[in-house]
């Protein structure tokens, strides 16, 4: 009877240990593919980016060339248009003065008028074959013109081109960020799951380690959560790790006194709030503060806020513990149980 008794629990013991391990082991892999997911969108989002500033780069460039084109021609035009009115009109008037002396050349004129009109005469012919010539110079410029107009058509479908290239580009990145950030939120909630999820040896010894006597029994589990907007939770048998993508403010649980406010190297800004008999509170990572040392708070009060990382790809972290006698408490088991993520 013993004997069969022993086996039964034998066998369940055996049965949720695999059960433990098959479940640890699918969330390993499913964390190591999001994880490569995760490794191969950023190589891909890190490659558009170049060819985005490439094409970026290239497209400007064009823009300004073809800018200077079009200033050109309508420079061109414009001197072109006012010159030849000008060179048409003394021509003309240069005609009407030649035609206007070989009819007076008819009359009986002295010897001495017939000098004064020859010298005029020649002068005229002359000026009109400055006129013809510079006539021809200043229409010369219209083959200029169409040339500048061929290369204007031409750049600008260049142009156009790039231009829908980097609007592709720019919107394919879009499409790859988007992906990443989910699959990064759920690399996040695997990694805290599996760190959660303790093999059932350490678990044991756990058990063992709690039923000798835990530091913080003796403090009420009336602290709020100081950030409401996370994507996901990580702690252990010291502080929580609050990990975010929008910036959300940050509450003290209860009332106290700004003890320090300042940043810590590698690890970002610290708050420290001192809530008498030896408590503290102490906020640390991706946050900016709005108070300042030796301000009043009460319970509730927004103290700072949480601060989005420059790399959008990347999400921030706050962490939060409980100090008694300078001595890290089990934060998690001092928030009130009953809030969840927002």
């Amino acid at each position: 009877m013993i004997s069969k008794r022993f086996k039964l629990i034998t066998l369940l013991t055996v049965l949720s240990l695999s059960c433990h391990g098959a479940t640890r082991s699918h969330l390993n892999t499913e964390y190591k593919k999001a994880k490569y997911k995760v490794n191969r969108l950023k190589s891909k989002i890190r490659k558009i980016e170049d060819k985005l500033n490439k094409n970026n780069n290239k497209y400007i460039t064009t823009v300004k060339k073809r800018q200077l084109i079009d200033l050109e021609i309508f420079e061109v035009e414009r001197s072109l248009r006012n010159s030849i009115a000008q060179l048409e009109k003394k021509q003309s008037k240069l005609d009407s003065e030649y035609k206007i002396l070989l009819l007076n050349s008819l009359d009986e004129l002295s010897t001495e008028d017939l000098m004064t009109k020859k010298i005029v005469l020649n002068r005229i012919r002359k000026d009109r074959r400055e006129v013809e010539a510079q006539l021809i110079n200043q229409r010369s410029l219209n083959s200029r013109i169409d040339l500048l107009r061929k290369q204007f058509t031409q750049i600008l479908d260049v142009e156009k081109n790039l231009y829908q290239l980097v609007q592709r580009l720019e919107s394919d990145k879009q499409d790859y960020v988007k992906n990443f950030m989910e699959v990064s939120e759920k690399t996040v909630t695997l990694r805290a799951k599996l760190k959660n999820m303790k093999p059932a040896k350490v678990a044991k010894a756990n058990k063992k380690r709690r039923s000798r006597g835990v530091r913080n029994t003796y403090l009420a589990q009336d602290f709020e959560h100081p950030v409401s907007n996370y994507v996901t939770m990580e702690h252990e048998e010291k502080g929580i790790y609050y990990i975010f993508k929008e910036s959300s403010d940050i509450k003290v649980s209860k009332p106290g006194t700004v003890l320090h406010v300042g940043t810590l190297a590698n690890y970002g800004n610290v708050i420290m709030v001192d809530h008498g008999n030896e408590l503290k509170s102490i906020f640390l990572g991706s946050l900016s503060s709005s108070v300042r040392k030796g301000d009043v708070v009460q319970a509730g009060a927004i103290i700072g806020k949480t601060r989005k990382s420059v790399n959008q790809n990347v999400m921030g972290k706050v962490y939060f513990e409980v100090r008694q006698k300078n001595r890290v408490q089990n934060t998690i088991k001092l928030v009130k149980s009953n809030q969840t993520q927002a």
